[in-house]
């Protein structure tokens, strides 16, 4: 029902008309141009061949882009119900993470990026994160393909980039080979220094450097990671109803998230020089 309703919405409202961020970059030889400059704090690289294919092949109207956008949530819903049936669990359980994994995906919380042609971006993102992850546990290491799936999700969004660190502790957590671990860290070092090479904090995002005010870093940090886990929670149950307090509830929930994330690190770097030497 979920998913059936939310794809009648995208169909339905579709508009060819072109919105807010779509401006800057109108037709092909313009997207060609600025493959690779900076939006914002995003590298746009591969989401902008998406914009490229429906300027160049489409005529501009979002119909790909949408059509996109809701193939990437279904696949990544798809992706997500793989993961759970090669766990084999039961299959009452199979059915229904599938079907909540479906619902979320297409939710209409998701309504934005799934309408507006622009965002393709933003769930396209996290069906690559998802995918080094599950690439990086998987037996039989299939390297480019990790590699890829980590680039991908870089160059789609900024959030991305935290693919890069993470994608090699997930295979040392599975216990891949060494030789593989170290070819996904050093692909991470070199996408990342690819990302932020001549990179340029946006004016307009107000950004305080690390020198300037750390612990405003962190607190931005915290709360930002922790905004989808804590909103979830707020709007299921309803404990929190000032702003200044949804702040405070996201920032604890990032904040034990960056604790656990710092000890896991700390513990798995252990074990891998005592593995090594």
């Amino acid at each position: 029902y979920v998913a059936i309703t939310t794809i009648g919405v995208v169909i339905f409202t579709h508009s060819n008309l072109l919105y807010w961020d779509q401006w800057e970059r109108v037709t092909t030889q313009q997207l060609i141009d600025r493959i690779f400059h900076q939006h914002n704090e995003h590298r746009l690289f591969f989401p902008s061949l998406f914009f490229i294919a429906d300027t160049g092949l489409f005529g501009g109207r979002n119909w790909f882009l949408n059509a996109s956008s809701v193939s990437i949530q279904l696949a990544h819903s798809a992706l997500l119900t793989i993961i759970i049936a090669k766990a084999k669990m039961p299959k009452w359980v199979i059915a229904s993470f599938g079907g909540l994994a479906l619902a979320a995906t297409l939710s209409a919380a998701q309504i934005v990026n799934l309408t507006w042609g622009f965002q393709v971006q933003f769930v396209l993102v996290f069906l690559t994160g998802s995918s080094a992850f599950w690439l990086a546990t998987d037996p039989r290491e299939r390297i480019f393909a990790t590699a890829a799936m980590m680039s991908i999700s870089a160059f789609s969004l900024s959030a991305g980039v935290m693919t890069l660190a993470i994608t090699p502790f997930a295979a040392f957590a599975a216990g891949r080979s060494m030789r593989f671990i170290g070819i996904l860290s050093v692909w991470g070092m070199v996408m990342g220094g690819l990302f932020f090479w001549g990179y340029a904090s946006p004016a307009h995002h107000e950004y305080a450097s690390i020198t300037d005010d750390f612990l405003a870093i962190v607190q931005f940090a915290a709360i930002y990671l922790g905004a989808p886990i804590a909103g979830g929670l707020i709007d299921a149950v309803g404990i929190v109803r000032t702003s200044e307090g949804m702040k405070a509830f996201a920032g604890v929930v990032g904040g034990s998230a960056l604790v656990l994330y710092g000890a896991l690190s700390i513990f798995l770097l252990t074990r891998l020089v005592r593995r090594q030497w």
